[in-house]
């Protein structure tokens, strides 16, 4: 754990990059798709700063998994998930996009 106000350091699986990078092409869709590149400047960049900073305070999915969810305009939300890799750092070790949150929330996305 660090000490307040230290940031940890955190990586992202090869999993969680080849996942998003399949659901966010690099450069974007003609459909409009968000690219790759607004991803790790956003949602993923944001999950990062929050392990970073508040691992230890995450809600705990599953003994040593925390999660932290993302809701924004452009991205659907996601949830990503991180643990702690023996005393090197923490890793994000898993993301999932839920396509349906507008619709669960009773929200037009169109608006």
């Amino acid at each position: 754990m660090p000490w307040p106000g230290e940031r940890e350091s955190v990586t992202v699986s090869d999993e969680v990059l080849r996942e998003a990078r399949g659901r966010f092409p690099v450069g974007g869709s003609a459909e409009g798709k968000p690219s790759y590149e607004l991803f790790e400047t956003g949602p993923l960049a944001a999950a990062t700063a929050y392990f970073e900073r508040e691992f230890d305070n995450a809600l705990e999915e599953a003994a040593g998994i925390r999660f932290h969810m993302t809701v924004g305009t452009y991205f659907p939300a996601m949830a990503f998930y991180a643990a702690r890799i023996g005393t090197t750092g923490i890793e994000i070790i898993d993301l999932v996009v839920d396509d349906q949150y507008e619709e669960t929330i009773g929200r037009d996305p169109e608006d």
